[in-house]
């Protein structure tokens, strides 16, 4: 048996090998405030194009919102903007569109309107450009209606296309679906009042209305009956992104029982990292806005009828691979309403790599190629993993239940700030974290995932001699530089809080003896 001078020795070596690493780290790595309401890890920026990425960075910095925002709002306009019966095929008999449902989730101030707008802007000129060409149309086909001697028939009347309404009643909705089947989307500053007012219609058609946005989603050819009007559509699409509050989410939940249709649990969710320091004179290059707006334009150019685009063979292996494992997760979710959202992981899958096909090409001013190789469907997964945790967070509030992982996340955030942790063992939560002894295992390895996810700690774990599996609960971790750095004030706080009940304890024990 090895001494105790030895045991110590082999422990300092590990102790400074995961301080070596920390330091390696890198100083740009993104850490997420566990502190927070609602801790969630930043959005990979690296998935995307440098356009939204430069665009995203600069507006931050200036405005002071998540620049995570930014680029999942500008990510959504670019999927919407591509044509929804553009599709990718996954199997012979089922194929997803790339146009989304996405809602950016702050409380009231946060900061969502500002963000949509912003990225608003840069698909604003492409939807204008539709709308005018539409008016130049209309204009010339009156001066030739107006023309034409009573004898003669008027030539027929050009459609209307107009890519992106604020309308949403299913009537005003489906008079510009007629007419424009390459889709059209909705902007919506308030999630609630969209899905409230369509619940409240009238009482006899309200839940028609739910139906009807539920086949937006997929798109399709639909027949839209009211006030003795019948109306075709060829395509029936509605690509969404919209705010809200998640206290006014949590509402639209209980009031609508919104586990039933599965409608709110369409929708991609973001919830906002927490406000920073505005600059004003931050700079935003001047190309920034023009590189911005040349991407959509790019997309818009590549649209065409029908298109159709299929994964590469290895693409295809981890699509379904993912397919299987989003029902695993799935069928081990206790809430009805997230493990409904939780199925849904797999269509965004797809739907998202289609996304990012189109917005790669759209980058590179080149042409989508036929098939979607793996690494974007890799790209996808990795967008996928972050949403993934922003709802679990959303909707362990909607459910108003304690999520375990979390509460141990911090226990563990905090016992790393108070004992200024650069390296530490498994066992040394279970001695040191609050409630790490007695939690239950799935719950402590979903916290060390997460805690990987967010930046706190890099798992420098040993990796297990040939022969033999390679165990957590012996896992090593080593802690970034700038945790301590930036969290400095916790620590503090931390400390003085535990010195303060140490002393009370003290003086409690101190009380109860003989006088």
């Amino acid at each position: 048996m090895q001494n105790v001078t030895e045991l110590r020795r082999q422990a300092q070596q590990v102790a400074e090998a995961g301080s070596a690493v920390a330091e390696r780290a890198g100083e740009s790595t993104d850490i997420v405030d566990l502190f927070a309401v609602s801790p969630v890890p930043p959005f990979p920026l690296e998935t995307l194009p440098q356009q939204i990425r430069v665009f995203a960075n600069e507006y931050a910095e200036q405005s002071g919102f998540d620049r995570g925002a930014y680029a999942f709002c500008l990510m959504i306009e670019g999927a919407n903007l591509i044509d929804h019966r553009t599709r990718l095929k996954i199997t012979q008999t089922y194929s997803v569109p790339a146009f989304q449902w996405a809602a950016v989730v702050d409380p009231s101030g946060g900061g969502k309107s500002p963000v949509m707008d912003a990225c608003a802007k840069c698909s604003a000129p492409v939807y204008q450009e539709i709308t005018e060409e539409s008016a130049r149309q209309f204009a010339k086909w009156k001066t030739a209606a107006d023309a034409c001697v009573r004898s003669e028939k008027p030539p027929p009347q050009p459609p209307w296309r107009q890519r992106l309404t604020n309308n949403t009643t299913v009537e005003g909705f489906a008079d510009l679906a007629a007419s424009t089947p390459e889709g059209v989307n909705l902007r919506v500053d308030e999630l609630s009042e969209f899905v409230g007012r369509m619940d409240a219609y009238h009482k006899s058609s309200g839940s028609q209305d739910r139906a009807n946005w539920l086949t937006a989603h997929n798109g399709g050819s639909i027949t839209i009956t009211r006030a003795n009007r019948r109306l075709f559509i060829d395509n029936w699409s509605a690509g969404i992104l919209a705010g809200v509050q998640p206290e006014r989410l949590a509402t639209l939940f209980k009031r609508s029982g919104a586990a039933s249709d599965g409608l709110l649990q369409r929708f991609l969710l973001y919830v906002f990292q927490p406000m920073g320091d505005a600059n004003f004179g931050a700079h935003v290059g001047p190309f920034t806005d023009i590189n911005a707006i040349a991407l959509y334009r790019a997309i818009e150019r590549m649209n065409g009828n029908g298109q159709v685009f299929r994964l590469e063979y290895s693409a295809r292996a981890a699509m379904q691979d993912y397919v299987n494992d989003s029902r695993t997760v799935a069928a081990r979710t206790a809430s009805v309403r997230f493990r409904e959202h939780v199925s849904k992981f797999s269509g965004f899958l797809g739907r998202l790599t289609l996304a990012l096909h189109f917005i790669d090409a759209a980058a590179t001013e080149t042409t989508p190629e036929k098939e979607v190789p793996l690494a974007t469907l890799e790209r996808a997964k990795q967008i996928l993993l972050v949403l993934y945790r922003h709802s679990e967070s959303v909707y362990a509030q909607i459910d108003g239940q304690a999520n375990e992982s979390m509460s141990l996340v911090r226990a563990a955030a905090e016992a790393i700030l108070a004992r200024g942790w650069h390296a530490f063992s498994r066992s040394d939560l279970t001695r040191y974290a609050t409630n790490w002894r007695d939690a239950d295992q799935v719950a402590t390895e979903n916290a060390i995932d997460l805690l990987i996810e967010f930046g706190w700690i890099i798992d420098i774990t040993a990796p297990p001699p040939p022969g033999k599996r390679g165990r957590r609960s012996a896992g090593r971790f080593a802690v970034p530089r700038i945790v301590h750095d930036q969290f400095q004030h916790h620590a503090e706080r931390i400390r003085s809080d535990r010195e303060e009940r140490r002393q009370a304890i003290k003086r409690m024990a101190a009380s109860r003896q003989p006088g």
